[in-house]
């Protein structure tokens, strides 16, 4: 018979809501990057998250952000499994375009974050 103690429960349920987080578009609140559009690619820990963004924070070095610096919206990239197991260079393209994409308005302005 397995027994579950009440953390052994919570962490579960912890890594299992993670694991959804991966592909989220977020954005950073604080920091000298606030304002800045990132890809969520892994779960760290409880507190702390790897977001990349394609030109500077990439694939195969993620930075690490503080889950509380960063507004997670509800909006995925669809592709995220395939980019990460992809080319890296092209995948890091591909997210760059698709933040790119994000900073315009329909118009051709610049969306502002703040």
């Amino acid at each position: 018979m397995l027994k579950l103690t009440m953390s052994t429960m919570q962490v579960t349920g912890i890594l299992c809501c993670e694991a959804a987080l991966i592909g989220h578009i977020c954005i950073s609140k604080a920091g000298h990057d606030a304002g800045e559009i990132y890809v969520i690619v892994s779960v760290i820990d409880q507190n702390h998250i790897g977001v990349v963004d394609g030109r500077s924070k990439t694939i195969d070095k993620p930075k690490r952000k503080n889950r509380r610096h960063l507004w997670i919206t509800k909006s995925r990239v669809v592709e995220i499994d395939r980019l990460l197991e992809g080319e890296v260079v092209s995948s890091n393209l591909k997210i760059a375009s698709i933040i790119k994409a994000l900073k315009f308005n329909q118009d051709g302005t610049e969306w502002k974050t703040q």
